[in-house]
């Protein structure tokens, strides 16, 4: 309960604080220009050739990164709360333990970018690519991954609880160890991925696709299941108490356990 409570409280913080859309992205537009060798909180950024460049520790919170070149930069333990990345071009980044509370990196490129400790609290990553990026051990409550593309991720020993990730594609993906109590996962595809004691209670995979997943020790308690495909997977010590409209084949695999 806390767990939902929590994400609750992230998603009407972010929402009050942080708007990502529409006024959001004009006040952007209205942010000084920014030194790019000695970057400030709340500074148009876009300009800068930060690519490949050092920034670890950086306070950039609310800062207009929109498009900008950030590959290969070290950006560990940095601050980017509420800051725009909207498509900015993160591959290759290290943002180990870097805090992104309501950041707006939609269509943003993460290819193998490493987030492992972040804090995506809140933020969104709608349409992101983030193949192969590293999310372990963080924290994500309430994000929302909609339509993202995350296919051979780690996100094992994440916590997700409340994160919005309908349609998308986690193809291949390690969630094992991993909380997504209550997430939003309709539509999801999650063939193959290694998903060994994660915690989907009462989270909607309604039509998710799970084929040839790693369920071991998984809990689905009080999750919705309508439609789901769970051909192939391995369910041994999965647990189902209170799982709403189990496909006919998943009672079958579970019965016969």
């Amino acid at each position: 309960m806390r767990g939902f409570l929590l994400a609750a409280a992230i998603v009407l913080a972010t929402t009050l604080a942080v708007p990502l859309t529409g006024t959001a992205a004009a006040a952007t537009n209205l942010l000084p220009r920014g030194d790019c060798i000695t970057p400030q909180p709340h500074t148009r950024l876009v300009h800068c050739p930060f690519a490949g460049q050092d920034l670890a520790g950086a306070d950039l919170s609310g800062a207009d990164l929109v498009m900008a070149g950030l590959s290969n930069a070290d950006l560990r333990d940095c601050r980017l709360d509420g800051a725009d990345l909207h498509g900015a071009d993160l591959r290759w980044a290290n943002l180990t333990g870097c805090s992104l509370v309501g950041a707006n990196l939609s269509d943003a490129d993460l290819f193998n970018t490493v987030l492992d400790g972040a804090d995506l609290s809140g933020a969104t990553l709608a349409g992101a690519n983030l193949q192969g990026v590293r999310l372990i051990g963080a924290q994500a409550l309430a994000a929302d991954f909609a339509g993202a593309y995350i296919r051979d991720a780690r996100l094992d020993r994440a916590t997700l609880d409340g994160a919005r990730m309908p349609q998308a594609l986690l193809l291949n993906s390690v969630i094992a160890g991993s909380s997504l109590r209550g997430a939003d996962l309709r539509g999801a595809v999650l063939t193959g991925a290694n998903a060994v004691a994660a915690d989907f209670s009462g989270a909607d995979l309604t039509g998710s696709v799970l084929l040839d997943a790693r369920l071991t020790g998984a809990v689905f308690e009080d999750a919705e299941l309508t439609g789901a495909v769970f051909d192939t997977a391995r369910i041994a010590g999965a647990r189902f108490a209170g799982a709403r409209n189990l496909p006919g084949n998943l009672s079958t695999m579970v019965a016969e356990r």
